[in-house]
This record gives structure tokens, C-alpha cells and sequence, in this order.
């Protein structure tokens, strides 16, 4: 069945704009975060299978920016290692994933950091986005519970809770924002305990998504792509992490200060957060920082699209 499409009168693949298999030369994976022990062994291993018939099609495999490792698990760092070797270039999003493939695939010549690259994508303002003007959108992620232990996962529930009603207490209008259908059960239960008074928004279009936040004075975010279309426009995000990549994240933005890294003492840490992102003057000076440092990412994600069209020209 994987090559039914060479099968196809070219009349009907140009119609239906479809590709067939021996028509494709560059692959670019963009999978996010699957290749780490956190995700196991079964789709690292189904991807270096694929990448091995690839090569031997004459394909090129290039991983596009995106979160790698740890590797402890013997299994996993040998596939790891394998699958950077079949790839014509491999960018890591930040230092701690470019350093677990460097520990795997040690002397390799085609590792590269650079950063996500959703950066450069432009914002659409929907007919409906002005009306988020000034308001703070709440983004939860259903991978706060399952990816972590059973206590910090009832500790975030209760913090996302206590933290919306500390934005109303300052006179925000707070809305909850979906940028996943997956933490649709999240919000709504955040929604219950709030007492079903905030509205829960969802575009299926993300750059309608990345519009909506733009027009927000902060967020409040969980999502790791959330917080990349709140840091690209130049808006303060107050951000949450289970993985390393949030941290190296706020790190590449100079905005340490604005991210909970753990939530033992997060409500302390969101309202010191949240009392200067509420003084006008202070939040201007944060929006001029985070401007400034996206102009810099941009540059770099487009620096990174340069050399992958020379790789596969070539």
C-alpha cells in the first residue's frame, strides 16, 4: 500500500495535488518531542526503520529543530545514535537537546542548534481577535498531569485554578485558550471549579491562535508552542514546564524571570510575576526585551531554512 501512489496517472496526481513515494527526495521531520526516554523505544524505533529505507532510496532525512533526550536507557541511545547518523542534518531547539545527541552520536559532523521555527510564522487576526484585546489568555496542557508524578499533577490543577482567580482579583478579563484538542477535558474542569463563567476558545487554524494571543496584554501559558507565538509577537508570557525545553526556551528570550519552573512555591512566584506584568511601565520594558530577542530567533530560524534549501538542492 506505501507505494500505491506511484501507481497513479500523473493527470490525477496533479489535480489532487498528491505526491507519489519516488517523487519525494527530502523528508523534513518536525515531530516536537518523540525522540527522548520520556516518549520510550516504539516510535524512535518505527522512525529509524523508516530513515533506513530512506537512505537506501537515496532520500534525504533532515530533523528540524525540535526537543531531544535525555537518553539513559540503553536501547534508546543506541537508536538515537543510529538515526543521527542517517540523517543529512539534525537541528536541536536548544544546548541540553544539542549536548544528549552529541553523548549518542559522539564526532557527528551534522548536528546543529537552531531554534523553532514556528517563530517566522505570521499571526492572523480573525474577525472575532479584537475582542481579546488587553485580556490574558490561560493555556493549559493535559501533559502537566500525565507526564508527571501524581502529586505535581494535583498541585497544577489547583495552582491553574488559584492563578485565574488571582488574574480577576487584578481586574483582568481572563479567558481560557485551547492550543491542543487534547486539553479540551483540562479546561473544562478548570472551567467547573471556576464556576463555568470563563469561556474556553479554540481555532482549528494556529495562526488564528497565534493571532489571539498577540492581541493579549500577557498570557498565562503551559503549552510550549503557546509560549513561541507569545515570545515571537514580543508578549509576556508566565509560563509552566515538565521538560527541559521550557526552561532553554525562556533562556533563548533573556526571560528567565517570567517562568515557574517548579510549582512548590509557584502561587508565591506567579503573583510576583503577575504584580509586575500589571505596571504598565514594567510590562513595556518586557515587550521590549522579548521584541528584541524574537528578531534574533527569527534571524536564526531563517538562517537554518537557508542551509537546508542548499542541503537539498544538492
Amino acid at each position: 500500500m506505501r507505494h500505491v501512489g506511484n501507481l497513479l496517472p500523473s493527470a490525477i496526481k496533479k489535480r489532487y495535488a498528491l505526491v507519489s513515494d519516488k517523487e519525494i527526495s527530502v523528508i523534513l521531520d518536525a515531530s516536537g518531542f518523540l525522540y527522548s526516554d520520556q516518549w520510550g523505544s516504539k516510535g524512535l524505533s518505527r522512525r529509524v526503520a523508516m530513515a533506513e529505507l530512506w537512505r537506501d532510496q537515496g532520500k534525504k532525512l533532515i530533523l528540524l529543530p525540535q526537543a531531544f533526550g535525555p537518553f539513559e536507557r540503553a536501547e534508546n541511545r543506541a537508536l538515537m545514535g543510529k538515526l543521527v547518523g542517517l540523517a543529512e542534518l539534525v537541528y536541536a531547539r536548544d544546548q541540553e537537546s544539542y549536548d544528549y545527541l552529541a553523548e549518542v552520536a559522539p564526532g557527528a559532523q551534522n548536528l546543529r542548534l537552531a531554534p523553532d521555527f514556528t517563530n517566522l510564522v505570521k499571526p492572523v487576526l480573525s474577525p472575532e481577535a479584537e475582542k481579546y484585546r488587553g485580556a490574558v489568555a490561560v493555556v493549559p496542557n493535559q501533559r502537566m498531569l500525565d507526564k508527571q508524578s501524581g502529586e505535581a499533577a494535583s498541585n497544577y490543577q489547583d495552582f491553574m485554578v488559584a492563578a485565574c482567580r488571582k488574574l480577576r482579583e487584578a481586574g483582568k478579563s481572563v479567558f481560557l485558550l485551547l492550543h491542543e484538542r487534547g486539553d479540551r477535558a483540562l479546561a473544562a474542569e478548570l472551567q467547573s471549579r471556576l464556576g463555568n463563567d470563563l469561556d474556553i476558545v479554540f481555532r482549528d487554524d494556529p495562526v488564528e491562535l497565534k493571532g489571539i494571543i498577540g492581541q493579549c496584554d500577557f498570557i498565562f501559558a503551559s503549552r510550549f508552542h503557546a509560549i513561541v507565538s507569545a515570545l515571537s509577537q514580543g508578549v509576556p508570557v508566565i509560563g509552566t514546564s515538565w521538560s527541559h525545553k521550557y526552561r532553554r526556551l525562556y533562556e533563548d528570550y533573556g526571560a528567565n524571570e517570567l517562568l515557574i519552573s517548579t510549582l512548590s512555591q509557584a502561587n508565591e512566584t506567579f503573583g510576583r510575576i503577575l504584580a509586575d506584568l500589571c505596571q504598565v511601565e514594567s510590562r513595556d520594558r518586557i515587550n521590549q526585551k522579548l521584541a528584541a530577542a524574537a528578531q534574533l530567533q527569527k534571524q536564526k530560524a531563517a538562517g537554518m531554512w537557508d542551509e537546508i534549501f542548499a542541503v537539498a538542492a544538492c
